[in-house]
């Protein structure tokens, strides 16, 4: 993926969201329920203190004091417990002196009536309730020493490996439901830019027309539009190509009827057969411009691609527009130069750029000349070829700066029938530098004119034509 941005977010979002709803149900459950998130080693308290409570209770009861401490010493030795025996009073049975959170942990037990649990960093206890065969109740309290408590970790330290655990299951869980939900529409953003550039048969994933949800049903839409907009333009172009080579016959005709009236005019008759004949040049030029745009607009896949020295063809352009401006009181300069090399069509680029620059020629003015430079230009990573084309002339009225590339658009009254051509050269200029990956774009000089600025990407143009031939 180019860009990650809605993946991330929704990712960073859904995870946030599942950490929040944990952490807050582990808290709500310790809370309402301390005792539930406890170790298993004190869990495991309850029946050795059980056990051997019992024992004690009933050699407390008999009168066995020292049955007693030797069942107490034993639970010591054989589990690394120290015990105390509580009777219902609070009264330690043996008389020993009981530590404070001993004796609270046995207020705890008598309060909620079942095995009690506290946890220190120094110790760990439990509190187990036993009844004897007097009837009366007593409490055993067990303590684990410092290095056990230590050792085996306390409630925390089981409480945080279960909820680590279950923050990784969740951000597995939030990374799969992100890539569900952002993948086909990633996929329908490039299938979009595809669409942009030209390539009318892209069609969206198979795939993301199966899912049963409103991405599915986008992506279908998506197609349907993508084959509206191919069957539409595809029509177009034969219908615009199919009248240019039938108007072909006619002129010819034309132009040959044109030659026969001239041998037979009177001399009155010959400025409007000279009118005939520059108007039939200038349909012969409309339909030659006509089948170039269709001829430009077929050439995706099948023209022929080269490592091109732009410096060296801009140049050329250069050169050659000068000597003809000059019969017009007028100049080309290449003021700046670098050298550029992409990939491309050399004829397309040619024309296109050649476009500019003979349109700049024509609209500066006299006495002025058509201004060149060529440089690269290095964004993100990425290095373009940059053509500047700036004249002297009028300029363009700023709203209608981006309309100058539409086919047969002429720019109001500076823009007058009789000053150009048919409208077509930027047209052309446009889908050729398109068809390269690159961009075109006209903005008035602060000092009047105007200036036309072409960018080309060095290797970017491998996209749009494959790989270059040998």
């Amino acid at each position: 993926m180019q860009s990650r941005g809605i993946f991330i977010k929704m990712f960073i979002w859904f995870w946030l969201a599942m950490a929040v709803v944990i952490a807050i149900t582990f808290v709500l459950d310790r809370l309402t329920d301390p005792d539930s998130n406890l170790t298993p080693l004190c869990r495991a308290l309850e029946i050795p203190l059980t056990y051997y409570g019992r024992i004690a209770v009933e050699q407390g009861e008999g009168g066995n004091r020292t049955g007693l401490a030797a069942t107490l010493a034993g639970l010591r030795s054989s589990a690394g417990i120290s015990a105390y025996l509580f009777d219902s009073t609070g009264t330690e049975i043996q008389g020993k002196v009981a530590p404070h959170e001993v004796l609270e942990l046995v207020d705890k037990m008598a309060r909620k009536g079942k095995p009690a649990f506290s946890f220190s960093r120094a110790r760990a206890l439990a509190a187990v309730g036993i009844s004897g065969r007097s009837g009366h109740r007593y409490t055993v309290v067990g303590m684990i020493p410092d290095e056990t408590s230590n050792s085996s970790g306390n409630g925390m330290s089981f409480l945080l490996p279960r909820l680590g655990i279950a923050l990784v299951i969740s951000c597995l869980a939030c990374y799969l439901l992100a890539r569900y939900l952002t993948v086909p529409i990633v996929r329908l953003r490039d299938a979009a830019r595809q669409l942009a550039s030209g390539d009318l048969t892209v069609r969206v994933s198979p795939a993301a027309e199966k899912r049963w949800d409103e991405i599915g049903e986008l992506a279908h839409d998506f197609d349907l539009m993508a084959e509206r907009i191919q069957v539409l333009l595809t029509s177009q172009k034969q219908l615009l190509g199919n009248i240019s080579h039938e108007l072909r016959s006619p002129l010819a005709r034309l132009n040959v009827a044109l030659e026969l009236a001239r041998r037979q005019s009177t001399p009155e008759a010959g400025k409007f057969l000279d009118r005939i004949e520059w108007e039939s040049e200038r349909l012969n030029e409309l339909i030659r411009q006509l089948l170039a745009l269709t001829r430009l607009e077929g050439l995706m896949d099948r023209t022929r691609k080269e490592l091109i020295d732009l410096t060296h063809l801009v140049q050329d352009i250069a050169a050659d527009a000068d000597f003809e401006a000059r019969s017009r009181q007028r100049s080309v300069q290449l003021v700046e130069q670098e050298r550029c090399t992409v990939i491309g069509v050399r004829d397309l680029l040619r024309s296109a750029v050649e476009n500019v620059v003979r349109n700049a020629v024509w609209y500066t003015r006299e006495g002025t000349a058509v201004e060149i430079s060529l440089h690269s230009l290095t964004n993100r990573g990425a290095t373009q070829a940059i053509v500047n084309v700036r004249d002297h002339g009028p300029g363009v009225p700023e709203e209608m700066l981006l309309d100058l590339f539409r086919p047969f658009y002429r720019a109001g009254e500076v823009r007058e029938r009789q000053t150009g051509g048919a409208g077509l050269g930027l047209a052309i200029t446009e889908r050729a530098i398109l068809l390269h990956g690159g961009k075109i774009k006209a903005l008035n000089a602060s000092d009047g004119g105007l200036i036309v600025e072409i960018s080309i990407p060095f290797g970017d143009g491998l996209k749009y034509f494959g790989s270059p031939t040998s």
